[in-house]
């Protein structure tokens, strides 16, 4: 039952994904939408098991999620003025906070254009990001960056 709840929760968000990014949603595209986001949902389960990642706690996303689409824009910013500048950024560690999921963290801390998690053991994130300073949805997530 925990497979096909996995499942069908990846192939909701990659068809919405899909859905987000075409200008008509006719039946064919339906159906390829619906089709693709399947096959990357069973794909996405099998990659998971292969290397033993678990969702973890929930601690932190809440907070985390409220401080995202600020940091989405934000980081945007940052992220063009890094390329204008041709700034290479710098690699730290963050500690994942008690309670919070590593495997969802992780993600969501490199779905933010200034921040991405290169690799992560047990609660230790190694980081690649754009400035010193942790972010609003990092903060929110680890005890801290820690250098």
């Amino acid at each position: 039952m925990k497979a096909l709840a996995e499942i069908m929760a990846w192939t909701v968000v990659l068809w919405a994904t899909y859905v987000v990014f075409i200008s008509g949603i006719g039946p064919v595209d339906v159906a390829v939408g619906g089709a693709t986001a399947l096959a990357g949902a069973v794909a996405a389960r099998a990659v998971r098991r292969a290397s033993g990642a678990r969702v973890g706690g929930w601690g932190g996303l809440g907070p985390a999620l409220r401080h995202w689409p600020g940091a989405l824009l934000r980081e945007t910013g940052q992220l063009a003025t890094a390329a204008v500048r041709r700034d290479e950024g710098t690699f730290r560690t963050a500690r994942i906070a008690f309670g919070t999921g590593a495997g969802w963290a992780v993600g969501l801390l490199s779905a933010t254009p200034a921040a991405f998690a290169v690799d992560a053991h047990d609660d230790v994130v190694l980081l690649h990001t754009l400035t010193d300073r942790p972010s609003a949805v990092e903060r929110a997530m680890t005890t801290g960056g820690e250098r």
